[in-house]
Parts: C-alpha cells; structure tokens; sequence
C-alpha cells in the first residue's frame, strides 16, 4: 500500500497541492496501480516478440511548406504588443 507520507512526497515534487481527503483517495488509486503492475509482472512475455506499435499503419501527413504572407508586417503591427516584426506575448513559463 502507498502511504500517504509518500503520497505527500508525490504531490510536493509534483508542485501538486492535495487535502487529506484526496491524500487518502490517491494512496488508494495508486496502490492499485502498484498492485495491477505486481499482476503484469508475472505474466510470461519470453516468446512475445517485442513490437514498436499497435499497428502496421503510418501517419500520411503532407510535408510543411513555409508560404509568404503578404501582410505579415501589417498584422504583427496590429497586435497589442510586438518586437522585431514578432508578436509579444507574456511569458506561459515560470522560473
């Protein structure tokens, strides 16, 4: 059984805050995920030949073509914020 001193230690490495109730729930889901592995352990993969994918389909996508857009300078300089012919955006990211 995951304990919940480790669940704690799960969720403060994940940057993740948990309340004791869902401590308690995910001691409970991820013992079952210990314990589902522990299942998958003893079944017998020796003569399974190892694959790569699911199936012998590959993606069919059509390759980038970069394409010049005649009003490039126009939009960037619509936007509420821009730099060297970019758009400006506030950082997503933190440090």
């Amino acid at each position: 059984m995951i304990s919940a001193k480790e669940v704690k230690k799960i969720a403060r490495l994940s940057y993740i805050k948990l309340n004791e109730r869902e401590v308690e729930k995910f001691s409970k889901e991820l013992s079952g995920i210990v314990d589902f592995f522990q299942v998958l352990k003893k079944i017998e993969t020796e003569k399974v030949e190892p694959m790569m994918g699911t199936t012998e389909l590959t993606d069919v996508l059509r390759q980038d073509k970069a394409k010049v857009c005649p009003r490039a300078n126009e939009l960037v300089k619509r936007a509420p914020e821009n730099k060297d012919n970019y758009f400006k955006t506030k950082p997503i990211l933190e440090r």
